[in-house]
């Protein structure tokens, strides 16, 4: 292929890609203002500038969109975190344990501000049984359990073994509800600012892992330095 026709072709795939960002968006947006009801292929298209034939490039079906907001709602808000979480726990000394949780929670709660209409809709459209949408954010809610539950094992906090994994499971259930109960209050007025959640939830997360954090970071901090000091062919 020339260098004129890749060059073409890239260009192609990238307008293709906002384009298709652009529906995500134009999705998430209505859904805030009119909720799951309102979400339809006129006010979707239209709202993205598009023309309606033009949705088929990008999604075979309805059914598709959904699942595509929910994996961008997972791509913006969750991921950067529990990527962020992953690295700096790993470069901690551990009397800085405390100060770092507790600022990813503000930052959670600071995502959650700035964010108030979608995550009231969200909630509300998880529990709906009869929703494709609630679905989708249903399987997103339980796959962002799933992802927080492997920052855990890949700093080497949780095991393999049986017992390990229900342990694991039953702490991120607690995390959880605890999160989206204090963040659902924030939303109502209930607390002026999220310095008291937050650290409330930071003593629980502190509290279930007391033994575990310090020590496992320590060790890979040695490990870490053992790895640069020692020699190399």
């Amino acid at each position: 292929m020339s260098h004129a026709a890749t060059s073409t072709s890239h260009t192609r795939n990238a307008t293709k890609a906002r384009t298709r960002a652009r529906i995500v968006n134009a999705a998430i947006e209505t859904l805030i203002e009119e909720g799951y009801a309102g979400i339809s292929m006129n006010k979707v298209t239209k709202r993205a500038g598009i023309a309606q034939p033009s949705f088929y490039v990008h999604f075979e079906t309805m059914e598709q969109l959904f699942e595509a907001m929910a994996n961008d709602l997972a791509e913006r808000f969750i991921h950067p975190l529990q990527r962020s979480l992953e690295t700096v726990l790993l470069t901690l000394h551990p009397e800085e344990i405390r100060d770092v949780i507790h600022r990813l929670f503000i930052a959670g709660f600071d995502i959650i501000r700035g964010q108030q209409a979608l995550c009231r809709m969200v909630w509300a459209e998880r529990d709906q049984p009869n929703s494709p949408l609630g679905a989708h954010l249903s399987r997103f809610y339980n796959d962002n359990k799933v992802g927080w539950a492997q920052v855990f094992m890949n700093i080497g906090i949780a095991g393999k073994t049986p017992t390990e994994q229900v342990r694991l499971r039953l702490f991120m259930d607690g995390v959880f509800a605890l999160f989206e109960c204090y963040a659902s209050q924030f939303i109502a007025g209930h607390y002026e600012d999220v310095e008291a959640p937050a650290e409330a939830l930071t003593d629980y997360v502190l509290f279930y892992w007391q033994d575990d954090l310090p020590r496992l970071i320590s060790t890979h901090q040695a490990t870490a330095a053992f790895s640069s000091d020692s020699p190399t062919d």
